[in-house]
């Protein structure tokens, strides 16, 4: 009876393995989408190819009625090891327009894209699996193949992106925001329209208005009083406006709602006006170089000299193309901004000293092991340099190592992880540093109990509904387990404190002991805004809160501190909490460069390669033209 179980279990085994066999030799269904032919060989009835697919290559034999030896791709249907259907795949070319969520848009018209989209480069007439960085908006190098369920899977380059001309999303007021509505535009030498290949002249001393309305584009001309002088045209596809004879375009300041500052910005290169659902977005397309012009003057004043004007070209160079290959602002079809969520751009004139400046380091770029780096920078350091991981933790902890840790001071302190040393130092406001001259090195501000129980109370149940795996609450011991944060906030506050900073001195967790529990709150971005007075709060204060900086006028109604670089020191009166004061230093994320650091290096003359080499570790420099893209 045993032996003929066990011959039963191994003849179910024996049928399961040649069913298997018999299944995936010839009833299982797979497929190859856009396998390119590298070879093939003609035989008396079939087609030996060699196909590349996945990075990889794949021999079959295809039927001599399948496979036209004059197209070089294909989607391939099998049944077990046998080919059901090999079909051609459709392709199409032309100019990159942008990419949002799974739609790739490519001269004007839209497409579907695969999960699985590749991008390939010829080498030597051999094809290589390449990273996203070849493909960049605004080129038209690229030849993009489609799958058996009609979506682009596979993109050829045909040719390197060109990485000389640049576009640039204009804001609105400067805040990352980017449909418009309507702008008023001119030029000194006039404007020319061009819609569909038909070229419109403004003259000089008229204003060319654009309004924006049911999915169309109203033109007109207006004379100097702003009248309307003539229709131009209705238009729902893509405008172009350039200055006659290279002349820069102004467009006016209430157009684009930046109220800021008297200057009228005025453009190089050429607007162009791209219709969107619910407004238009306004590209300024421009060389590199005439872009870097209205960047420096922005981004640092003339105090920086032109050692400072050399090494802020170089730096916004750099950032400029990282920003283009990594294609962050691809679903709007450009590749920078011109507000502070990228580089400021065209908020003040250019001058000589600033031309010069970009043209004694026309083309070059900052590398690391031949790689363009990532050329973070910000206004003030506290007095040490975050590493990248401090600040931006990828998922494959993409370290940066070029962008370290850094003592920018003249104390020899190992680092600021441990509160009571970072406390200590953020409350010295004697320490010297790169930019200790900057009115943001060291900053303060106090709040009563009274205004600390409101803010925390009114702030911490909208970030915790944002934000809630960084709440917890303490259970027992030092055991903390999650939190549930009520809509009318914790309650008293007994106590508040900075419990972890990372080596720079980033606040990365915080505790609050309340009437209703301890907490811990983790998270920068948590921390900065719990700890923030909104800025109606604050305009309904009779006392008002302050930031006092090292220099300069104190900030009323902010809206944001200064940088995530400070401690917390406490109070307490009868053993109850009475009020904080925040001890902070530095402006920005603290990563990279420090514009003050540039500027006092240049007043005591260094060169600008001294001055990025302080910031920027074991870099190189090379020429745009010699970038190797991966």
């Amino acid at each position: 009876m045993k032996k003929i179980k066990r011959y039963l279990f191994l003849i179910l085994i024996l049928s399961g393995v040649l069913y298997s066999a018999y299944y995936f030799l010839f009833y299982k269904e797979s497929k190859i989408d856009c396998g390119i032919v590298i070879n093939y060989e003609e035989k008396k009835k079939n087609y030996d190819v060699e196909i590349f697919y996945n990075n990889s290559t794949k021999k079959i034999t295809i039927p001599k009625h399948m496979f036209n030896p004059n197209y070089n791709c294909y989607n391939i249907k099998f049944k077990g090891i046998f080919i059901k259907e090999a079909t051609q795949s459709k392709k199409i070319s032309g100019t990159f327009n942008s990419l949002q969520g799974n739609t790739i848009e490519v001269e004007g018209k839209q497409y579907n894209k695969s999960s699985n989209l590749q991008y390939v480069l010829y080498e030597e007439g051999k094809p290589k699996t390449v990273s996203k960085n070849f493909f960049v908006v605004g080129n038209s190098g690229y030849t993009y193949y489609f799958n058996s369920e009609d979506k682009i899977q596979l993109i050829v380059v045909d040719k390197p992106p060109i990485l000389d001309t640049i576009r640039v999303g204009i804001s609105t007021n400067n805040n990352n925001i980017y449909l418009h509505q309507q702008i008023k535009l001119y030029s000194k030498k006039g404007l020319e329209v061009e819609i569909d290949g038909q070229i419109y002249r403004i003259p000089k001393e008229d204003k060319l208005q654009i309004i924006y309305t049911n999915n169309y584009f109203i033109l007109n001309v207006l004379d100097n009083k702003d009248n309307i002088k003539s229709k131009l045209i209705n238009t729902k596809n893509v405008v172009k406006i350039s200055g006659i004879r290279n002349s820069l375009i102004s467009i006016e300041k209430n157009s684009l709602n930046k109220t800021d500052n008297m200057y009228i910005p005025t453009y190089p290169g050429t607007i162009e006006l791209t219709p969107k659902k619910e407004g238009f977005i306004v590209t300024n397309i421009v060389s590199i170089e005439d872009y870097l012009i209205y960047v420096v003057p922005s981004e640092v004043p003339y105090s920086a000299g032109v050692e400072g004007y050399k090494a802020q070209a170089v730096s916004a160079r750099t950032y400029a193309i990282s920003d283009m290959l990594s294609g962050r602002f691809a679903r709007y079809g450009f590749h920078v901004d011109d507000s502070t969520y990228s580089q400021v751009y065209n908020s003040q004139p250019t001058n000589n000293l600033v031309k010069n400046a970009v043209k004694e380091t026309e083309n070059i770029v900052m590398t690391y092991n031949g790689k363009i780096i990532d050329a973070k920078y910000y206004s003030t350091s506290c007095g040490f340099g975050a590493s990248y991981d401090e600040v931006w933790q990828e998922k494959e902890q993409n370290t940066k190592p070029y962008l370290a840790f850094s003592n920018y001071t003249n104390k020899e302190i190992k680092d600021l992880a441990d509160d009571s040393t970072a406390l200590t130092f953020f409350k010295d406001w004697t320490i010297s540093a790169v930019d200790s001259s900057s009115p943001y090195f060291r900053w303060k501000y106090t709040l009563t109990y009274a205004n600390l129980f409101k803010i925390i109370n009114q702030n911490i149940h909208n970030i915790y509904i944002n934000n809630p795996k960084a709440f917890k609450q303490k259970w027992i011991f030092n055991i903390y387990k999650k939190a549930s944060i009520k809509e009318e906030g914790i309650g008293q506050i007994k106590d508040i404190y900075i419990s972890k900073h990372t080596p720079s001195g980033i606040v990365k967790e915080m505790i609050i002991v309340s009437e209703s529990g301890t907490y811990k709150i983790e998270g920068t971005n948590n921390i900065k805004r719990l700890v923030t007075p909104s800025v109606e709060y604050q305009k309904g204060l009779r006392t008002k809160i302050e930031i006092q900086r090292i220099r300069g006028n104190s900030l009323q109604d902010f809206d944001s501190i200064p940088s995530p670089f400070f401690s917390i020191d406490r109070e307490f009166k009868s053993g109850n909490l009475s009020s904080i004061t925040i001890y902070g230093g530095g402006y920005g994320h603290g990563v990279g460069l420090s514009q003050y650091g540039l500027i006092e290096k240049s007043r005591i003359g260094e060169n600008y390669k001294t001055i990025l080499s302080t910031f920027y570790k074991d870099i190189q420099y090379t020429s745009l033209y010699d970038l190797k893209i991966e």
